[in-house]
């Protein structure tokens, strides 16, 4: 096809394809030399070429204004979930670590047994409900006749949230040793119950397991005993006394002694 056989018809018709250079080599060539020599069509392919350059244009702000607001949401969805998480994290450390604490019922707190050796007091005492982490603390009065010990629980107690009624009904064995030595002492209390005094227990049978937690020698440096306690240990009707050496004495909570398979020495 030659620029003799096109009219300005066939060729404005022919100007998008090509624009697009969809068109034939043949064509092409004769499409170019008709607007070579045709200024009308010449400035109609001028107006063609610039009409689609706008529109290009535009369809290309219309997608990046589109990419640039799902990026915006993303954005700020992303930020969101990111002060969510960090708020969550913020409460989870304050109910761990701050959460307020309130002293726990004498009525669900039941003291077994109660023993003072050598100034020392050994409380052997159940909990009724889910088992939480406690705190205690030793209050002596102003005389120094009275010892206060307060068990308290977290207010909000998460581990009551996933347990079933049967978890919640459970009583747990506790125990607590003092610190320190109130040898003038002559009442004890737990959580505002008086559970020992020397009047009515201040003759009480000691058991064997709380002298030997007591009278076994505990120096320290090159002299230190081998054999001497580390801690002592409450479980169900047993009590267990362990040494630094690995090895282990076991009473019944009455003490009488069960086992022994402590290393004696010479």
């Amino acid at each position: 096809m030659s620029e003799k056989n096109i009219n300005c018809d066939i060729v404005k018709d022919l100007l998008p394809l090509y624009h697009d250079k969809v068109v034939n080599d043949s064509t092409a060539i004769a499409v170019e030399e008709h607007l070579n020599s045709c200024e009308n069509c010449s400035r109609e392919y001028d107006s063609l070429c610039t009409e689609l350059s706008e529109n290009l244009s535009s369809e290309k702000k219309g997608v990046k204004a589109l990419l640039k607001s799902i990026k915006h949401k993303g954005l700020i969805k992303g930020i969101t979930i990111a002060v969510l998480c960090f708020a969550v994290l913020l409460s989870s450390f304050f109910v761990l670590t701050q959460v307020p604490v309130k002293t726990i019922s004498s009525d669900n707190l039941y003291a077994n047994r109660v023993y003072k050796c050598d100034g020392v007091f050994f409380v052997f005492y159940n909990r009724e409900g889910v088992f939480s982490k406690t705190f205690g603390k030793e209050v002596l009065s102003k005389n120094g006749k009275q010892l206060e010990i307060n068990i308290k629980a977290p207010v909000i107690d998460l581990q009551s949230l996933f347990s079933t009624n049967k978890e919640k009904s459970k009583i747990y064995e506790m125990d607590w040793i003092t610190d320190n030595c109130y040898e003038n002492v002559d009442k004890l209390t737990l959580n505002g119950k008086v559970i020992w005094s020397e009047e009515e227990n201040g003759k009480d049978e000691i058991p064997d397991y709380i002298k030997e937690y007591v009278y076994q020698p505990v120096t320290f440096g090159d002299n230190e005993e081998e054999n001497s306690p580390e801690i002592i240990m409450f479980g169900g009707n047993q009590v267990t006394v362990q040494y630094s050496d690995g090895s282990s004495k076991v009473w019944d909570i009455d003490g009488k002694l069960i086992s022994d398979n402590s290393i004696s020495k010479n």
